[in-house]
């Protein structure tokens, strides 16, 4: 069995250009915001469900149902995991590497970066892509050996439990499954604020907001090309906007 972990729907409209064959299972959260507590996965969903006001119903039929049949894969399985170098995807793809590090089943877990696109755009994911830039993505994927895998598993553990000490550890580690961890472990950072003083985050925007970008989404565009790393959508800079404008 091959299953392709796609980050998002809007990956998932263009993967059938690239004639690859295998299930298709969607990632559709942004972990990178919100609660992420939960003793056990049916917890930590109905906290998700709950931090976007979504009845679990829907959450569970939106959400859970794709990582439902990935916990059910047979053994052995392919895993392909198409997601992006910046931080948004990557903490949603540290997430199913945690899955798929505890089902007891033979697996081999490859990932699929953009590896089309040049080192200068490469925080632009997928978006823009053909079925020929996925060709490429794939024929260029990446195999997780042990220690690649538990890794993964061990950047969500410290992420879940916000252990910076730990993530500033982990992201020294060389790894061709994690090539710009340094970078997107660094922008996790410059959202923390010493005690008495603004994150290096908030000054970003300050700054975009100041030098005259004070409609939202021109301040959206503008953030995004200074600071791609993040992967931001408009929904996670509108908080971090509202926050900046309330405090002028």
């Amino acid at each position: 069995m091959v299953y392709h972990v796609l980050n998002g729907d809007a990956l998932a409209t263009i993967f059938p250009e690239a004639g690859l064959s295998g299930e298709v299972a969607v990632m559709r959260e942004g972990l990178v915001t919100g609660d992420l507590q939960g003793d056990d996965l049916s917890s930590f969903w109905k906290n998700r469900a709950a931090h976007w006001g979504t009845p679990y119903e829907e959450y569970n039929s939106k959400v859970v149902s794709s990582f439902k049949k990935l916990m059910a894969a047979p053994d052995p399985t392919e895993f392909n995991l198409w997601f992006g170098y910046d931080l948004f995807c990557q903490v949603n793809m540290w997430f199913v590497i945690s899955v798929l590090y505890d089902l007891s089943i033979r697996k081999d877990v490859y990932v699929v970066y953009p590896s089309f696109l040049p080192s200068e755009q490469r925080w632009n994911d997928y978006g823009g892509a053909n079925g020929r830039d996925l060709q490429t993505s794939f024929r260029n994927r990446v195999r997780f050996n042990d220690n690649d895998f538990k890794l993964g598993e061990a950047l969500w553990t410290a992420y879940k439990q916000n252990d910076l000490h730990l993530m500033e550890s982990l992201c020294r580690v060389r790894s061709a499954c994690f090539p710009y961890a340094a970078e997107t472990c660094q922008a996790h950072f410059d959202r923390f604020a010493a005690a008495g003083e603004k994150s290096a985050l908030t000054c970003a925007i300050e700054e975009i907001i100041h030098n005259g970008s004070d409609d939202f989404h021109q301040a959206f565009r503008e953030f995004s090309k200074r600071k791609g790393v993040y992967g931001f959508g408009d929904t996670q800079f509108r908080e971090l906007y509202d926050n900046v404008v309330r405090t002028r």
